[in-house]
Formats: structure tokens, sequence, C-alpha cells
């Protein structure tokens, strides 16, 4: 939490279920290739 300042800091930075269609593409295009269960690299965006 000390160095993030985002809206789900206090959530851990959990995003939470979401349609793939309300995701940003950098993230919509990575879920759909994905197991069930499964957990990506970390994804980088110009955010970080």
């Amino acid at each position: 939490m000390r160095s993030s300042t985002g809206q789900y800091t206090f959530s851990g930075g959990d995003l939470g279920w979401r349609k793939a269609e309300d995701l940003p593409s950098l993230f919509a295009d990575v879920a759909p290739n994905m197991a069930k269960g499964a957990t990506s690299d970390p994804i980088r965006s110009d955010s970080g």
C-alpha cells in the first residue's frame, strides 16, 4: 500500500470480476487464452 495510490489499493489490487468487454484491451487480449485458475505473468502497461 505504501507505493500504490490507485483506486484498488485497499483491496490488494484485486480488480474483482469483470466482463471481457469491460476490460482494457491490454488485459482482454491475455485473459481468453488462459486456462481456468491460471495466473498470468505480469502485464506491463504505460501505468506500470
